[in-house]
């Protein structure tokens, strides 16, 4: 399956990339990007592998890490990635 991202989830990742670059280093950084990389990779494999959102059932969650869920969408021959969310965010704001 193709994998699209869109342009939210473009910015979220280069905004989280960014950002622990920033206050972390580079070697955080890029155990973030290869993380998703390689989690994108998985869901290319098996799209279905993560748990459906409770709150929208056409979603699924996948946990990066213990503050950031990428949040995607599995359509007839792609998988849209939608957003990479920060859990300390109020969660009536996640419009998906």
């Amino acid at each position: 399956m193709k994998v699209v991202w869109s342009p939210r989830a473009q910015a979220d990742f280069e905004y989280h990339l960014t950002f622990l670059r920033v206050e972390w280093g580079e070697s955080v950084a890029r155990k973030f990007f290869d993380r998703c990389i390689r989690l994108i990779d998985q869901i290319t494999a098996n799209p279905r592998m993560f748990v459906a959102s409770t709150s929208f059932p056409d979603i699924r969650r996948c946990v990066v890490n213990r503050k950031i869920t990428l949040y995607y969408r599995i359509k007839q021959d792609q998988i849209e990635l939608i957003t990479f969310w920060l859990a300390q965010q109020n969660p009536e704001r996640l419009d998906i």
